[in-house]
This record gives structure tokens, C-alpha cells and sequence, in this order.
């Protein structure tokens, strides 16, 4: 899970500028005690070609841990590329 494109509203919501977080690995950011409960997310993405939903804590620039939940759908860009589009917002 490779950053390929970021919001603007990643500053406000987590402190990071988009440019920070692209080309970065989602896995980086996330609350290592909730790895497993985000990995078997992204399975279900993979298995059900669906839309699934996972609630989780991610870590701001500033340390701290906000809880978010991320909804994910598998795409396939205009190249063939197959891509997870992810919307993430906090709770």
C-alpha cells in the first residue's frame, strides 16, 4: 500500500503535506496494534472485489494516535494497473 496520490486535507487531519506521504508506504503510519485488524481489511478487498471498511489508529506527524476509519474499493486505472482506492477520515 504505496501512496500514489494524497489530499491537501492530509495536513489539517494528520499534519502531513501530501508530498510526505506519497511514494510512502500506508503500513508506516499505522498503529502497530492495529496492523493485523488493517491487514485482514485488505484482504477482504482483494477476495471480495468490494467495497470493506476498517477502523484503526493512525500516527500524526506530532506522534499522536488518531482513530480513523478507511474505506477501501479495488480499481483498475486506464493503464490496467490495479490500484485500492482508500477514503480515509477521522471518527
Amino acid at each position: 500500500g504505496v501512496y500514489l496520490a494524497v489530499s491537501p486535507s492530509s495536513l489539517s487531519f494528520f499534519g502531513y503535506l501530501p508530498e510526505e506521504l506519497i511514494g510512502n508506504s500506508a503500513y508506516d503510519y499505522f498503529n502497530p496494534e492495529d496492523f493485523q485488524t488493517i491487514v485482514k481489511s485488505h484482504a477482504r478487498v482483494n477476495v471480495k472485489q468490494d467495497v470493506d471498511s476498517v477502523d484503526y489508529r493512525i500516527i500524526t506527524k506530532s506522534g499522536n494516535h488518531i482513530k480513523v476509519c478507511t474505506l477501501s474499493k479495488p480499481m483498475t486505472d486506464s493503464d490496467g494497473t490495479e490500484l485500492i482506492l482508500t477514503i480515509t477520515f477521522k471518527r
